[in-house]
């Protein structure tokens, strides 16, 4: 399917345990392609940022990202 593989490049995939439109075999196969666990979200659909609880998903990201830079240094 893909040709070459993007393994130095960081990456957080997140699903969205309610996603009717992208499903957690998809999420799942997203974060194999990137070598990275995927992360399903709990009672968030497709949209995740835009749901009630989207704060949940922005915490994730934060954490995320203060752990790459961190890593980094």
């Amino acid at each position: 399917m893909w040709s070459s593989s993007p393994t130095d490049t960081p990456a957080l995939v997140l699903g969205g345990g309610e996603d009717k439109i992208i499903g957690h075999s998809d999420v799942l196969m997203t974060a194999q392609r990137f070598g990275v666990s995927a992360e399903i979200m709990p009672n968030l659909g497709h949209m995740m940022m835009l749901d009630t609880e989207w704060e949940k998903v922005a915490q994730r990201i934060e954490n995320w990202l203060q752990t790459l830079f961190a890593s980094a240094k």
